[in-house]
């Protein structure tokens, strides 16, 4: 049996009943998704001590808590940020709007 004819990727040709796999896109995209992906396993598995060991619930969440608090000062930040710009750009548009005359 046709491993593609019991419902998987193919393409039939009605003449020949012949099944053609669908190629797969080759883009650079996918592999660097597929890189990162690994990496990203590879880190939590740093991150937990190993594919064997048993996970540190502590230790997980004092890093939650950790980027959880490191999230929201950036927040704040940006918010004073966004705000101050604000009030420059309302101060500079008399300024811009001005015509030497």
């Amino acid at each position: 049996m046709n491993p593609l004819s019991n419902g998987g990727l193919g393409v039939g040709v009605a003449s020949s009943n012949v099944w053609r796999a669908v190629p797969e896109p080759r883009s650079s995209l996918a592999s660097w998704g597929r890189s990162l992906l690994q990496a990203g396993m590879t880190t939590a598995e740093t991150l937990v001590g190993g594919a064997g060991n048993v996970l540190d619930v502590g230790s997980l969440t004092t890093l939650l808590q950790q980027q959880i608090q490191v999230q929201r000062e950036m927040q704040v930040i940006s918010m004073q940020s966004n705000i101050a710009k604000s009030q420059h750009e309302a101060e500079m548009a008399p300024v811009r709007n001005m015509r030497v005359g």
